[in-house]
């Protein structure tokens, strides 16, 4: 049992379930489609990208708790839609989005007009 709470007590901040960051999919036509937002610092923002590959996609289906990715289609945003995290950098193997690689939070330069809304298997 020690080791296991030493583990516990030493893993890294991102590793820990209660640091990583909310997640959910809006305007789509069921909770498993539509645009990614994440939240950061009690706000809500998009997870900026023009493209997200099927890697990327997976992990935030699974991230959100619905299953897997089914397809994406182009949306337009709104200009003054705030982005938390951009330049996002998924291997593939992280259990939730917030472990994959961005840029840094709040980045607002070189925001993306088109963005995909993703289409996940999950009802």
């Amino acid at each position: 049992m020690w080791p296991l709470l030493l583990l516990l007590l030493t893993a890294p901040p991102a590793a820990r379930a209660q640091d990583r960051p909310r997640l959910k999919l809006i305007n789509g036509s069921n909770p498993c489609h539509g645009l990614l937002q994440v939240s950061h610092k009690g706000s809500w923002g998009y997870v900026g990208s023009s493209s997200l590959n099927l890697t990327e996609q997976r992990v935030a289906c699974k991230s959100t708790l619905c299953g897997e990715p089914r397809g994406n289609e182009s949306t337009l945003l709104p200009v003054d839609a705030t982005f938390w995290m951009q330049h996002l950098k998924c291997s593939g193997s992280e259990e939730h989005l917030g472990l994959c690689k961005f840029s840094q939070w709040n980045v607002q330069e070189d925001k993306p007009l088109i963005t995909d809304k993703i289409i996940c298997s999950g009802q």
